[in-house]
């Protein structure tokens, strides 16, 4: 449960709000190793449904680091569009962007596909929830990307004239940072009566209170 093992329940959510749950419906070898060509797998995906999904081929390496992959479900050719996770190493460069962590608040992604124009941050800003992060230019219109919680801006994975997919990381917000100060005990400024001695704070403020 999310009580006793945290990290692997924001794991396990994480991999479904990305890949859903009809990942566990592959066969296990299907999974764990790629399939050749023209082979075919029949995948369950509910009590009598099925799908019966063949591999026909797979694109060049395209410079967002991604390949057409070409498959056939149910006799129907298909084509999707995939992340190489070695197209690092192939290009020799950042072609795989890092994409925004739906769990986490201060992972701010782009809301569509588009080019930033302007960011207005950088790391060790300290922004407020609505505050304006960057511009970003799509379908000839202006989109503002704001942030949707306060906190310190503790990285900026663009600059200007970047192209950007939908759901790409844009900016990590450490929330962190604002709950602490947020947090912090107001009865801590309270140190000493004016004698020198001891008192206790919250009887201060509570005299404070009732005066």
């Amino acid at each position: 449960s999310s009580a006793m093992y945290p990290k692997v329940f924001e794991e396990y959510m994480d991999f479904t709000l990305r890949y859903s749950q009809l990942v566990e419906k592959l066969p296990t070898r299907a999974f764990l190793t790629p399939l050749e060509e023209d082979e075919e797998v029949e995948v369950e995906l509910a009590k009598g449904v099925s799908a019966v999904i063949k591999y026909k081929a797979v694109g060049e390496l395209q410079p967002n680091g991604k390949r057409e992959v070409f498959f056939e479900a149910n006799g129907i050719p298909r084509l999707v569009e995939v992340v190489d996770r070695a197209a690092e190493q192939a290009i020799g460069t950042k072609a795989v962007r890092d994409k925004a962590d739906l769990t986490v608040m201060g992972s701010v992604g782009a809301p569509m596909a588009g080019t930033i124009i302007e960011v207005a941050v950088k790391p060790g800003t300290v922004v407020s929830a609505g505050q304006q992060l960057c511009i970003m230019s799509a379908m000839k219109m202006e989109t503002a990307i704001s942030a949707p919680v306060g906190g310190t801006v503790t990285q900026v994975a663009v600059e200007p004239n970047d192209v950007l997919d939908a759901g790409d990381l844009v900016v990590y917000i450490d929330v962190t940072a604002a709950g602490a100060a947020s947090s912090s005990d107001p009865t801590t400024s309270f140190e000493s009566d004016s004698e020198g001695e001891d008192i206790d704070p919250k009887a201060a403020l509570a005299a404070a209170a009732s005066n």
